[in-house]
């Protein structure tokens, strides 16, 4: 077995364990041949690099997956039309509206709107043609690395979304937005070194780690956000079964828009 980078994956390795997120939820499982889809996934729970076996014993998956299908051939015209170029485009000028926007929260910059990026963002959702078609090329923005800055604008537009999804009013759909865009801003508090680590973190390491909501609250708590985005931001990894942290709350006491944002 050999130790990959989640960036370097390719269709058909195969995962040689379980592949955890950070809070001990089950990911991908061992023995599992990777997708577009599960590489996405792996993406999206922060996973920076996972086990695989060794590529001579996937040679003949690759092969079958290098085959024509239905699937692959929808990807290849999606990648190939102008939509998904101009979206290209766009969520790159995002990410970087996203590390200006994060990093001034953290630095106090009083220049700093929030309005500007939530603007930006809604739009880019609202100006495709359906939030299927939205979702399928956000999966496909592999060559981003997925770091706090992609991860959060994934994040918001998924809420965006997922509320659209559930008829929340234009104004819900705007905060769920905003939840998504600032949730991990508190995870710029942390420690590069910890938050990019390759690997299973020690127990030291995740304690720290799992203070990033609480830093996010008071890094969002300096300006005029509602509380809403706030609360998001703190209960984000709180599980309805009371599993989560920081506080261990249960369904209950956690806000539809930390849920919201737990799912995206």
């Amino acid at each position: 077995m050999q130790k990959r980078l989640v960036s370097d994956l390719k269709n058909g390795m195969i995962t040689a364990e379980d592949v955890l997120s950070l809070d001990g939820q089950l990911v991908v499982p061992k023995g599992v041949a990777l997708t577009d889809n599960l590489i996405a996934r792996l993406f999206s729970f922060d996973v920076f690099s996972i086990l695989i076996e060794d590529e001579q014993l996937t040679s003949t998956i690759d092969d079958l997956l290098e085959s024509p299908s239905p699937s692959a051939s929808y990807v290849e015209r999606m990648k190939a039309s102008p939509e998904f170029r101009e979206f290209k485009e766009e969520f790159k000028a995002g990410i970087e509206k996203m590390h200006f926007s994060l990093n001034a929260l953290v630095e106090k910059n009083t220049d700093f709107d929030p309005n500007d990026l939530l603007t930006d963002t809604m739009a880019m959702v609202n100006n495709r043609t359906t939030p299927s078609s939205v979702m399928d090329m956000i999966l496909h923005m592999h060559e981003f690395d997925d770091d706090t800055y992609a991860h959060s604008l994934n994040v918001g537009m998924l809420c965006n979304i997922f509320a659209r999804w559930m008829r929340f009013s234009e104004e819900e759909r705007e905060l769920a937005t905003a939840c998504g865009l600032f949730h991990d801003v508190g995870k710029l508090a942390m420690p590069a070194d910890i938050i990019k680590k390759p690997g299973k973190l020690t127990p030291a390491e995740y304690r720290l780690i799992k203070t990033h909501p609480l830093e996010s609250y008071k890094i969002l708590s300096n300006y005029q956000f509602p509380d809403e985005v706030k609360n998001a931001a703190l209960m984000h990894h709180e599980r309805c079964d009371g599993s989560g942290y920081p506080y261990g709350f249960t369904s209950e006491k956690i806000t539809r828009f930390a849920k919201l944002v737990a799912i995206a």
